[in-house]
């Protein structure tokens, strides 16, 4: 009797664990088709980008699990919607590294919800950076005296 109950609980949990990974997807499938047809745009400013190494567990031989270190890329940009100015971050396993700490980019955001945010990217998936970016002046040479 107690093996049924207990193999009951185990498919119940797994059942429970698989419809909120699927509520996840869906949702996050929602707000892509929500941006895509109603979003507005802003210029937005990227306030930092930097890479880190986190340890992330892998298939190991003979299915010993052995961790592994991945480079996770992460981007903060702020943008502004009438009065009131937000900040979001972007992270992706592949170099973000195609924008840079001022350049100027485009955020698209949902009109009722500013806070739900993107950056715009092209085709290469790049973000789109605008004219007239913020550059950091390069630092002159010092001088051997």
């Amino acid at each position: 009797m107690k093996k049924k109950s207990m193999k009951f609980w185990v498919i119940a949990c797994l059942a429970a664990v698989a419809v909120l990974l699927a509520a996840a997807v869906l949702r996050g499938q929602w707000v892509r088709e929500q941006l895509d047809a109603r979003g507005e745009q802003t210029v937005g400013t990227v306030t930092r980008v930097y890479s880190r190494v986190e340890r992330r567990p892998s298939p190991g031989y003979r299915g010993h699990r052995r961790m592994r270190e991945v480079t996770v890329y992460w981007l903060d940009y702020s943008y502004t919607v009438g009065d009131s100015a937000y900040v979001q971050s972007v992270h992706r396993n592949r170099n973000l590294m195609t924008a840079r700490v001022g350049d100027r980019v485009r955020v698209c955001y949902l009109p009722d919800r500013p806070s739900v945010a993107r950056i715009e990217r092209d085709s290469l998936k790049n973000y789109i950076r605008l004219a007239g970016s913020k550059r950091r002046r390069p630092v002159p040479p010092r001088s051997g005296r």
